[in-house]
């Protein structure tokens, strides 16, 4: 599994940009509330935003996926990154010892040498001492360290907490359809179906299927158009069942997502098809 990157979660979208900007001049602020979308995305987001701020190369302002500290994010064990526990492992509330544990693992130093980020989700339960506790520590942030709240609105948050923090708003529209985006040129149905079960004859469908679709003047260059507009297709939806995921399928629905857009990367290279949809159902198969 990679770290997951803030493009691959919020897509090409305004939100996304300015995030990353942020993040690549190290402005992003101390606090931060990830509001709206559905609980899956902001999670997702919380967690793409704190793999970037923890990668020391942190291109463009998105995390590499590549390197050591990108490699703990996805696999939960990164020694600086702290998840506190959600509405499903503490339905009554935020336990008052893990925000003060939490409060004292930021005043100390960061062990991959980067910062500290922790990640508060489900923010509106921060109620009595475990408010008081995470106000002491946000009025007079550590440096290097980002605290990063989730909640369904900002405006639940307590005024002290919400006063000390910058507001990021989660899009509610699903993104655009497949049909929206070119309705005279839908995704084979053999794409899905290599998408979900990988095999050699549903790579021979699509490449039939891009045969027909472009004419032999346009070569390979025309089937990579093609193939990409098909991939952008597959995305959009991909981005739309992330928005309305339960949790706990989020991290399938992300995977999902993220090859996808290693494949169109990979066209971006000037990949022949053949090649791209290879690595497409070789990573869909080892995945699961």
């Amino acid at each position: 599994m990679t770290a997951l990157q803030l493009p691959a979660v919020l897509g090409e979208s305004l939100l996304c940009q300015a995030l990353q900007r942020l993040i690549a001049r190290q402005r992003l602020p101390h606090t931060v509330v990830i509001e709206g979308g559905t609980e899956a995305l902001r999670t997702a987001v919380a967690q793409a935003l704190a793999a970037a701020v923890l990668c020391p190369h942190k291109p463009d302002g998105a995390a590499c996926a590549a390197c050591p500290s990108c490699r703990h994010c996805a696999q939960g064990t990164h020694p600086d990154l702290v998840a506190l526990p959600g509405i499903r492992e503490s339905p009554t509330g935020l336990p008052v010892d893990a925000v003060r544990a939490a409060a004292e693992q930021a005043g100390s130093s960061a062990l991959l040498g980067v910062g500290r980020v922790f990640i508060i989700p489900d923010a509106e339960r921060l109620r009595g001492a475990a408010a008081n506790a995470l106000l002491k520590i946000l009025e007079e942030p550590p440096p290097r360290t980002v605290f990063i709240l989730a909640a369904q609105a900002a405006a639940n948050l307590l005024p002290t907490i919400r006063s000390r923090a910058a507001v990021y708003r989660l899009p509610d529209a699903a993104p655009p359809t497949g049909a929206q985006i070119d309705n005279d040129r839908p995704a084979p149905a053999a794409l899905a179906r290599l998408l979900t079960e990988p095999s050699l004859a549903a790579i021979a469908e699509v490449l039939t299927a891009l045969e027909k679709a472009v004419p032999n003047s346009a070569g390979q260059a025309g089937q990579r158009q093609v193939l990409a507009l098909w991939l952008q297709q597959q995305i959009a939806c991909a981005r739309h069942e992330l928005r309305s995921a339960d949790p706990s399928l989020s991290g399938r629905a992300l995977q999902h997502c993220e090859r996808l857009l290693r494949a169109l990367h990979d066209l971006e290279l000037h990949l022949p098809p053949r090649s791209v949809l290879e690595a497409l159902c070789w990573a869909r198969s080892s995945s699961d």
